[in-house]
């Protein structure tokens, strides 16, 4: 992605982070889409400068840089999915689990139309009974329109706060 898009995740990720005091992140994957270029080692000096983090990465399938290298960043890496207590939490598959599935790959979104009949996509949580779909951190990323009426709850995502839709 460009680089001012991904230092502005960057330092939304490193805001939340510090404000409430995370000890542990999980990635649900696609961390990068791309081989190995100035935008990954930028990101390794985001990540030296929170080493004490304890970062859990399951991984994506545009996830393509060499096992080593999140070796190399300190990740606990996931091929598949990690069981987290009573959740499983994957990238883009929904297995047949005993557990609450938490799960990327989707991007999902919700467009909202205003006044003039303007309309806007916002990036949002999917809850259903069994699984929960959650959007793209990054900027960068689109959405991909979602059903609200598929789903038990939904969250939008705003620039400053989360809003329940349903």
């Amino acid at each position: 992605m460009p680089g001012s898009q991904q230092q502005e995740d960057a330092r939304r990720l490193s805001s939340i982070i510090q404000n409430f005091g995370a000890e542990e992140l999980i990635i649900a994957g696609d961390l990068f889409h791309s081989r190995h270029n100035q935008e990954v080692a930028d990101f390794k000096h985001w990540r030296d400068a929170h080493d004490s983090l304890h970062i859990h990465f399951v991984m994506g399938n545009h996830d393509i840089l060499p096992a080593t290298f999140y070796d190399d960043l300190g990740f606990q890496v996931y091929p598949e999915g990690m069981l987290n207590g009573p959740f499983y939490v994957t990238h883009d598959a929904i297995p047949d689990a005993s557990a609450f599935v938490i799960h990327g790959h989707l991007h999902p979104g919700v467009h909202v139309s205003g006044a003039g009949m303007r309309s806007r996509a916002f990036p949002c949580f999917c809850i259903a009974s069994d699984h929960m779909i959650l959007p793209a951190f990054g900027s960068f990323t689109g959405c991909k329109r979602v059903s609200p009426e598929h789903f038990k709850h939904l969250y939008l995502v705003g620039e400053q706060q989360v809003l329940q839709l349903k």
